[in-house]
């Protein structure tokens, strides 16, 4: 095979870093510091990413993560967790305000973020964003997972909570939607 344009072959996290400079690539997080939860729940008030079932595209998380507000009284858990699309419910759907491309230009790709949804069922626990162990931990309070293997089929969607301890805290996505 001969290859003409090796540039036009780009894989893995080179590929992302293409797709973010030419604005394939979005990110979206919530504008205030949002209650985190102590339970995963259907009802969600933190954020979900979602690739609606009437997407032509595979979304690929590239980046989850938590900012807290307000620290823990005791020992706290941040998960990501996987479900399938929200309840279709425009008043309980809201779409989250800082959803940008990541050239800086405003563009609605086939995902969404959303800062309240109805889920379609309680997620399941796919990954721990973060945790504090213990009353009165001293340390870091910004958390945050790259991937590159997490892929939303159209009809999938994540979401970011808190377990155990009620906090606040800012959450944000990043992800890249593919053919």
């Amino acid at each position: 095979m001969r290859i003409d344009n090796p540039q036009d072959f780009v894989f893995g996290e080179a590929a992302d870093e293409r797709a973010a400079y030419n604005g394939d690539c979005y990110i979206a997080a919530n504008q205030a510091a949002l209650a985190l939860g102590t339970a995963l729940t259907a009802t969600m008030v933190t954020l979900a990413l979602v690739n609606p079932l009437s997407s032509q595209k595979r979304v690929k998380v590239l980046r989850a993560g938590v900012s807290l507000g307000s620290a823990p009284a005791g020992a706290a858990l941040y998960v990501l967790g996987m479900v399938g699309p929200p309840a279709v419910d425009p008043i309980t759907n809201t779409l989250a305000p800082g959803f940008r491309r990541t050239n800086g230009s405003d563009g609605i790709g086939d995902a969404f973020a959303y800062t309240v949804a109805t889920l379609g069922a309680v997620p399941e626990v796919i990954d721990t964003i973060g945790s504090i162990p213990v009353t009165g931990f001293v340390g870091a309070t910004d958390f945050a997972r790259t991937y590159q293997t997490l892929i939303l089929q159209p009809g999938s969607s994540v979401t970011i909570q808190g377990l155990t301890t009620a906090s606040t805290g800012i959450c944000s996505f990043l992800w890249r939607e593919m053919d």
